[in-house]
Parts: structure tokens; sequence; C-alpha cells
């Protein structure tokens, strides 16, 4: 009996530096909110499957890896565009919350993947701008992280480098990775090129079976403070923030 509470007494005793962290604000705080592309572009066949079939396959392999360590201090949220309107309507305001930015739970994730029915259009700039919800004001013990899960450019106002710009410097952005599930090659110089004025970069999936490991790579390390971000460019968040994100009143237009 001495040995078992003494036991307890020593599991108890190791969480208390933890939990003394959380409660001084001293612990490192990794906020990352996955932006789910889920307009009509997610149904296209890749490889046999859908794309929102290999992206939640990969997910769910993703979390299991996330979940064999400890997840002090890291936090995620999902968010998700294209989903809820029909592609005829030519919704580009079509976003919403997934699941709000917490303690890192992947039950709760996975359910939210699941729940996509994509239908609509690749508003990606307008659930870029959404997400400024979600952050908290990055600080001294706080890194903010965005990864974009997209299979085609923004269709509406096409200012997604705008839009990064501004939320970078209003949150503070540490880094922004946009995964891309094969998306067209005259789309991808664009989106690469967003990356010479903020930090993070452009990483386009072109097998399904390659994107377990660059989203494991991007959530499990990047993400978590495990590898240092590219440096942002002198100047960036250097000008006053603006009073209303980019491409929040997009018109729609035709992908070249």
């Amino acid at each position: 009996m001495k040995n078992q509470l003494f036991i307890i007494m020593c599991v108890v005793f190791s969480f208390v530096p933890i939990f003394s962290l959380y409660a001084q604000g001293d612990m490192q705080q990794h906020n990352t909110i996955v932006l789910v592309d889920g307009s009509s572009y997610m149904k296209t066949n890749w490889g046999g499957s859908s794309k929102l079939t290999v992206f939640r396959n990969a997910l769910s392999d993703t979390l299991a890896e996330l979940n064999k360590s400890p997840a002090w201090g890291f936090n995620m949220g999902i968010r998700v565009y294209g989903d809820k309107s029909a592609r005829s309507i030519k919704d580009c305001l079509d976003a919403r919350q997934g699941s709000k930015l917490d303690w890192f739970e992947p039950v709760v994730i996975r359910s939210v993947v699941e729940g996509i029915s994509p239908k609509g259009m690749a508003c990606l700039a307008f659930g870029m701008g959404t997400t400024r919800e979600d952050f908290p004001v990055s600080g001294k013990n706080t890194q903010n992280y965005l990864v974009c899960i997209v299979s085609a450019r923004d269709e509406c106002s096409k200012d997604e480098k705008e839009t990064i710009e501004w939320l970078t410097k209003d949150k503070g952005l540490a880094a922004t990775y946009i995964i891309g599930l094969d998306v067209p090659a005259s789309q991808c110089e664009y989106l690469s090129g967003i990356f010479k004025t903020v930090a993070g970069r452009f990483i386009n999936i072109t097998s399904p079976s390659q994107l377990t490991g660059t989203m494991n790579l991007v959530l499990n390390q990047y993400c978590r403070g495990q590898t240092e971000p590219a440096s942002i460019d002198a100047g960036v968040g250097s000008s006053s923030e603006p009073k209303t994100a980019p491409g929040l009143t997009p018109k729609p237009v035709e992908i070249k």
C-alpha cells in the first residue's frame, strides 16, 4: 500500500512544474489552425480515390503520430471553406469554423474532417482571412501557424499573398504552410511566390502516397517548433495593420 501511495505521489508531483508553467503563462504555446479545402475540387479523382478521401486517410495517420508524443502546449483548430453552398451559387464567403483552437484532440479534429461534403467555390483567400478570429496575438511564449490544405488556387479574389501578409502582420504568424493536393502546374508558381515575403512554404504533393509524410513533417515538426521557420524579409510587418482583411468581399472569377 505504501509503495502504491509513493508511486501515485511521484506521478502527481511530476505534473506540478507543468501546471505551474501554464499558470504563470511561461509554457511555450504552439497554435495551429488547419484550413481545409471543402470545395468541389476535392471531389477530383486522385489515385483512385477523391482528394478528400486521400486527405482524410493521411490526416488520420498523422494524428496517430502526433498522439504518440506529449501534447503539452500544442493546440489545434480546424476551419473549412467551400463546403456549405452549392457551386452554382458562387458563394465566395463560404467558410466556417470546424473546431476552435484548443488542446490537441484527435477525435474532434477527425470528426470535423469526416463531416466535410465538398460542393462549393475554392474561396481560399477568404478562408485564410477568417482564421484571424481563431488566433491569439503571438507573443514571447506563443507561436501561431497556419496550415492550408488546398486542391486549387483561390477562384474568387485571387489575393492569397496579400491575405497571408496581412495575417502575418496582424497575428504574428510564425509560418504559413500551403500543402497542395496535386494543384495544377499553372498555379504552382504563384503559390510558391507567396513565400518570398513571408515565412513558410508551398508544398505541392503529386502522389497520394507522399501526403502522410509531408503532413507529419509540417504538423509534428514545423508547427511544434522543432524546425526553425524560414526568415521573413525585412519590411514585412512594419506598416500599419489593415482595418479589414483583404479579400473579404471578393467577386467570382474563373481560374485561367
